[in-house]
């Protein structure tokens, strides 16, 4: 029974310092883990989060191209205006000197003859077969440059009134 005795004695020692010991083994191996599990999971969140600002600044930059490109084609059209409107500028400049030469060539004295005011009062009637009056119709040739029609009213003028 005395056998019996330190056994359990033994036992009732020795089972408390086996489960400190086996505590301290296991629990600082769970408490690591536990540790390692939160530094993953912040480590991920991390991650995470870069991924989510590198995938706006893309979005961002994305964005900026396409304004730029915007910009760029705006500034195209910007200047194909300017030239087209140089051109325009240049082929009325062009138009407006052949017309004044024709004008010059076929009636050299109209611009005499365009202050008179026996003309003035000539264009104020119809012209025939419109209910347009020689003004109007005058005005609108020359205004494209029509100088065969422009000179016309002129000589028909200067016939009318010989």
């Amino acid at each position: 029974m005395k056998i019996i005795r330190i056994i359990l004695i033994f036992i009732s020692f020795s089972a408390p310092l086996y489960a400190a010991n086996l505590n301290n083994t296991y629990g600082g191996a769970m408490s690591q883990g536990i540790t390692q599990g939160i530094q993953n999971a912040y480590q991920i969140q991390q991650m995470r989060m870069i991924e989510e600002q590198r995938r706006m600044l893309e979005q961002q930059r994305f964005m900026m191209q396409q304004e730029e490109q915007r910009r760029v084609e705006q500034h195209r059209l910007i200047m194909e205006q300017q030239k087209l409107g140089n051109v325009e500028k240049d082929v009325n400049q062009i138009k407006l000197s052949r017309f004044i030469e024709y004008m010059d060539i076929v009636v050299p004295d109209w611009r005499t003859v365009d202050r008179d005011p026996a003309f003035i009062e000539w264009l104020q009637a119809p012209a025939p077969y419109t209910r347009a009056t020689k003004f109007q119709l005058l005005r609108a040739a020359a205004a494209e440059y029509d100088a065969e029609t422009t000179a016309q009213f002129f000589l028909d003028f200067k016939a009318a009134t010989r």
